[in-house]
């Protein structure tokens, strides 16, 4: 046996030994384990535990027990245009006179754990800034595939986002004559903005502004000429 008053190193070397192995423990654990996230992003943890959130911070992450989404926090433009629509989609006025729009709303996900759950389980992977992908996976790819992923994200919220838009303001519209909308084009933003925003709270959305760039009549003689076509 080993007289441990004879080896005066000894002790301190297996003290500095077990703590340098439970570091490096610990920093492997960390490693793969540990989910940071941007300062412009959240982290929902749903599995063992319940359903969590994490905004601008970090959470352990166990695959067996856990699946992690990472919910993006930026603001979104979204362009939506409405135009040459006839019959029973087209956009009219109290008046019945087709109009065509052209509009970009602007949107994100506020900062709040109700807001970011429920875009995490309607959207998924559309507010996912990383596109679902691994860290290591993330890291790999290039300039053009980043934009591809966020220009996807883009498309599915626009997706979701245009029908919405579109039914509120064919509602606003229908309710007014076309010499109104022209009178008071702030009351049509706000009234869009109001019914809009219970829509997207659903989706857990938020509207920034909505900026109605054109929302003019369709010319009649071309309106005519396209149902011509279409009997």
């Amino acid at each position: 046996m080993f007289d441990l008053g004879n080896q005066p190193f000894l002790v301190p070397a297996i003290i500095a030994g077990g703590v340098f192995l439970l570091l490096l423990v610990m920093i492997v654990v960390f490693k793969k384990y540990y989910h940071p996230c941007e300062i412009d992003e959240a982290i929902v943890r749903t599995g063992a535990g319940g359903p969590k959130v994490s905004i601008a911070g970090a959470m352990f992450v166990i695959p067996t027990f856990h699946n992690v989404q990472r919910v993006t926090l930026r603001t979104m433009k979204l362009d939506v245009t409405r135009k040459g629509v006839t019959g029973d989609d087209a956009i009219r006025t109290a008046d019945y006179l087709p109009v065509s729009l052209d509009a970009e709303v602007y949107v994100h996900i506020p900062s709040k754990p109700e807001y970011i759950l429920s875009a995490a389980r309607t959207l998924g992977e559309a507010v996912d800034p990383k596109g679902g992908l691994s860290k290591k996976q993330f890291r790999k790819l290039k300039p053009t595939e980043l934009e591809a992923i966020e220009g996807k994200a883009q498309q599915q919220i626009t997706a979701l986002t245009q029908n919405k838009l579109i039914s509120a303001v064919r509602g606003v519209v229908a309710s007014l004559t076309l010499e109104e909308l022209h009178g008071d084009s702030q009351l049509v933003t706000d009234r869009v903005t109001e019914l809009l925003s219970d829509d997207l709270r659903e989706n857990g959305l938020e509207i920034e502004a909505i900026a109605i760039e054109s929302l003019q009549p369709e010319d009649l003689v071309s309106v005519e000429a396209r149902k011509d076509s279409n009997v």
